[in-house]
Formats: C-alpha cells, sequence, structure tokens
C-alpha cells in the first residue's frame, strides 16, 4: 500500500473480489483511456514468475477487448479496494499471509543446506525458509566502498547513502532470491515497504531500483547514522546486530528482519 501511495501515485490500483463467485479467469485489458483495445486470456498469473518464467509454460490468447472489458467490468460490484479499512473483516486471511506460517516446519522441504526454515513456534516467520546476510565482509569491517557504503566515492560524484546488500558465495545460487534483474518486493520488520532487485555480476548484490541510496537511508536510520555518513562495524555493534534475516513469503515476496535481538526492541 505504501508503494502505491508513494513510488506510483495514480498509477496502479488494487482490488480484492469480496462477493458472489470465486473467479479463476486471468485476463489482461490494455486501453488507451476507457477504450478496450486490445486483451488477453489464458492461464498467466498477474506476477514476474508467470510472464518471465518460460519454464512455467504460461500460455495467453488473445481475445475480444470489449468482451475482455465487459467482463472485466461485471466484476466491479463485487470488489474492495486493497486500502479500504474494512479489509480484514471482508477477506479471509489464509496460512500464507504475514503473521502465519506458508508450512509448518516439520513439512517444510529444501535442497540447499545454505537455506534454514524457522522452526521456532512462537516466531511470526515460523514455517518459513529464511537466509541470513552478513553486512561485514570476511575481516570483520564494512566494506569502505561497496555494501552500505557503496556512494562513499566522492571522486564520483555519487550519492553518500548509495548501498546494496551483499549475496555472497552459494547463496547467489541457492534459489533462495529472484534471478538477476527481477524485481521482489520486502516488507521490513518495522513496516516499511521496499522493492528490490538482484544486481551486478552474479546477482551479487540486492539494489534498490528506483533509487539506489532508499537502501542506504533505510539501513542507515535504523542504527543511528546519519544521512551520508559512511557506516563502520562499531555502528552496527552499537545497534547490535550485524547481519539481515531475509525470509520467503513466495518467489516475488519477501520480509527483511533486521530487528534488535532479544532484549533490544523488536517491532515485530
Amino acid at each position: 500500500m505504501s508503494l502505491e501511495k508513494k513510488s506510483f501515485p495514480g498509477q496502479f490500483t488494487c482490488k480484492y473480489l469480496c462477493r458472489g463467485e470465486a473467479v479463476h479467469a486471468k485476463v489482461y485489458v490494455f486501453c488507451e483511456g476507457s477504450d478496450p483495445v486490445c486483451a488477453f486470456a489464458g492461464s498467466a498469473n498477474y506476477s514476474q514468475t508467470a510472464f518471465l518464467n518460460s519454464q512455467r509454460r504460461e500460455v495467453l490468447a488473445e481475445c475480444s477487448p470489449a468482451r475482455a472489458y465487459d467482463f472485466f467490468k461485471s466484476l466491479k460490484d463485487d470488489t474492495i479496494s486493497c486500502l479500504d479499512k474494512t479489509v480484514p473483516t471482508k477477506i479471509a486471511i489464509t496460512a500464507s499471509n504475514r503473521g502465519g506460517p506458508v508450512e509448518t516446519a516439520d513439512t517444510a522441504r529444501t535442497e540447499s543446506k545454505f537455506i534454514e526454515v524457522e522452526t521456532d513456534k512462537h516466531s511470526p516467520f515460523y514455517g518459513l525458509q529464511k537466509v541470513s546476510l552478513s553486512l561485514l565482509d570476511r575481516r570483520g569491517r564494512v566494506p569502505p566502498r561497496s555494501g552500505l557504503n557503496w556512494g562513499q566515492r566522492p571522486e564520483l560524484r555519487r550519492n553518500p547513502d548509495q548501498a546494496y546488500l551483499p549475496v555472497r558465495g552459494n547463496l547467489m545460487t541457492c534459489g533462495f532470491f529472484p534471478e538477476r534483474k527481477q524485481h521482489f518486493t520486502v516488507l521490513t520488520d518495522d513496516d516499511k515497504i521496499i522493492e528490490c532487485v538482484r544486481a551486478q555480476d552474479g546477482g551479487k548484490a540486492i539494489h534498490t531500483p528506483h533509487d539506489n541510496s532508499e537502501i542506504g537511508r533505510y539501513i542507515r536510520s535504523r542504527i543511528g547514522v546519519k544521512s551520508g555518513q559512511a557506516v563502520t562495524a562499531e555502528d552496527l555493534a552499537r545497534y547490535g546486530r550485524s547481519s539481515i534475516d531475509f525470509y520467503k513469503i513466495d518467489d516475488e515476496n519477501y520480509v527483511l528482519d533486521f530487528s534488535r535481538p532479544r532484549g533490544g526492541v523488536n517491532s515485530w
């Protein structure tokens, strides 16, 4: 919801079907103003995985724009805006939503030894796959010109807040994160929404694609470092942790947990 308001004002709206019979159709209509000009129907869900992953073998066929648009309009009275305050009373929340496990820790399976599964039944992430990204290099430092300090290059006139989260070694290929260039949504433990993408050679970095300083400003704000200043290992030590946990909801949605250890501040 925050992404809709702040990043793409007026360009995207979302409504939930809340009345009547279930709708399994996947219909896409393109309009010029209010006039439908082309339309497609088929198997592809409205997701990057469906449209960009050739291994899914999805099919869409061109259909009548007018009939497709009429079908869309016939459903509008049975929908509710995702921003409506009454959504929690009208939409059934399933186990795949935030606050409940996608699958229990007893049944969760992963092919990679680099991916953990949250086994604490008291955790809001119970049952979700998890990886941890260290913000330090092998020498125990925050790299002075990469990672959180990627923008600390005055000779290049970069925004000093520019940053990325490093994805190192086997985590680059373990299958936890999306492929390089595929955007995904990250919900933080303090209820921020950040759009991210894997970038650089081999997908070794998590960027914020619309503004590379967004993730840098966010981390600095969390740990109490002023905007534009370099981040040090001492700053992270004062905050209480030097790694970020990612939990996978699905192929396009993740949770970022940078909360302080127990005994500190945890907003979940």
